[in-house]
């Protein structure tokens, strides 16, 4: 603990005393009762003050709840095509952490910005550090759960790669032993870095490495039993095997090879970035926007899921639910969906990087095709949207 927090802690422990020795004296003096009882009520109420960001250390501001809807807001830069760093925050992009169930023209509690530079896969590790990436400067940061509930903290950790590995980092994910599986999308490879390497900042190699893929990676993530899937971008020409995209299975049992191979894979159509259901089921976003906006996905700014039982073996299932825009174009509810998260409740965000907004569909709505109005939706000028790129469930 450091100094700063012993002295407070210190602190609180004497105001805690003075409060018991008041309460003796009124027990045994009932003439200065009242006066003491006065007393008592002051140094209590010292204790009760809200702390300042000094005397929070180390537990700082209000942490923030499960549920809490964190979301990547990519910056102009990126948004527009461009790299490296910028000036302002409205280019750079930050992480924007919203209340539980927010819906409307709702502010963000906090934000981060401090190392962010197009912000655009986030994952939470299993111990509850936020890992981003930055596609501007193509590296990985860190904010561990204790930085989480201070103001804007500078990253604790910053993975770059010399190679170029983490150009476009695209996806990423953690498996159960706090690995981080990452897209490098750019070189069509997936990345893993060890719960080691990730301690300190540096350049490490990574440990595995899988280039067995139909076509280009782009966004990655793990099902319920350890298995690693990956979607790929759409390709054409004659013989092509993912026209749409396809999406890729690497068992739990394949990663621990050397040179990984897929397992099973769904070329019905690709996407941008997937997420589970506790029950093994994927959704999807499709991707989309403008033409010029599609980074390789189908582009037909839909939400699909694709049961657990479809995802058993090798083909070209149609997804068992899709969700469609309720408008075409910037007017509708999908407009260049490349972020997805599964609250505790089963309902399910979209990041609509072109829209921009962030809306959530709830478990109901998702029984069936079709193209209902979401239930929520983060939208307006208070939320600071800002070509949102991926969205996150805190647990």
């Amino acid at each position: 603990m450091a100094a700063e927090d012993m002295v407070q802690l210190q602190r609180a422990s004497d105001r805690f005393a003075a409060a018991l020795t008041c309460a003796k004296k009124r027990l045994a003096d009932p003439v200065a009762m009242w006066v003491a009882a006065l007393v008592c009520v002051s140094l209590a109420s010292s204790m009760l003050v809200a702390p300042t960001e000094s005397s929070a250390a180390p537990f700082g501001v209000r942490p923030f709840p499960p549920g809490s809807v964190v979301v990547s807001q990519g910056g102009t830069i990126f948004g527009t095509g461009g790299s490296g760093p910028g000036t302002t925050v409205k280019a750079n992009g930050e992480v924007a952490v919203y209340p539980p169930d927010s819906n409307g023209d709702v502010a963000p509690e906090a934000s981060f910005t401090k190392g962010m530079y197009g912000p655009v896969a986030m994952a939470f590790d299993p111990s509850g550090d936020l890992w981003v990436s930055n596609a501007n400067t193509n590296n990985l940061v860190e904010l561990t759960r204790a930085q989480l509930a201070k103001p804007d903290p500078v990253p604790a950790v910053t993975i770059s790669a010399a190679s170029g590995a983490l150009d476009n980092p695209y996806g990423m994910a953690f498996d159960r032993s706090s690995n981080l599986w990452v897209v490098g999308n750019k070189v069509k490879r997936v990345y893993e870095y060890t719960k080691s390497q990730l301690a300190r900042s540096g350049s490490p190699p990574p440990r595995t490495t899988i280039s067995a893929f139909p076509s280009g990676p782009l966004g990655d993530g793990f099902d319920p039993y350890g298995d690693l899937w990956v979607t790929t971008i759409t390709t054409t020409g004659k013989g092509s095997s993912c026209p749409a995209g396809c999406v890729v299975e690497f068992s739990k049992a394949d990663l621990a090879m050397a040179n990984p191979t897929p397992t099973v894979t769904i070329s019905s159509t690709g996407g941008a970035n997937i997420a589970f259901t506790r029950s093994g089921d994927l959704w999807m976003v499709t991707g989309g926007g403008p033409l010029n906006d599609c980074f390789g996905s189908p582009c037909t700014n839909e939400l699909v899921e694709f049961a657990k039982a479809q995802l058993s073996t090798s083909g070209s299932p149609t997804p068992a639910v899709t969700i469609s825009a309720t408008k075409h174009g910037a007017a509708g509810s999908l407009w260049g969906p490349y972020g997805v998260a599964i609250d505790p409740s089963g309902d399910v965000w979209v990041a609509n990087f072109n829209k921009p907004t962030t809306v959530e569909y709830s478990r109901d709505q998702l029984s069936k095709s079709g193209s209902p109005t979401p239930a929520r939706a983060i939208v307006g000028a208070n939320t600071g949207m800002n070509w949102p790129s991926f969205v996150l469930i805190k647990p």
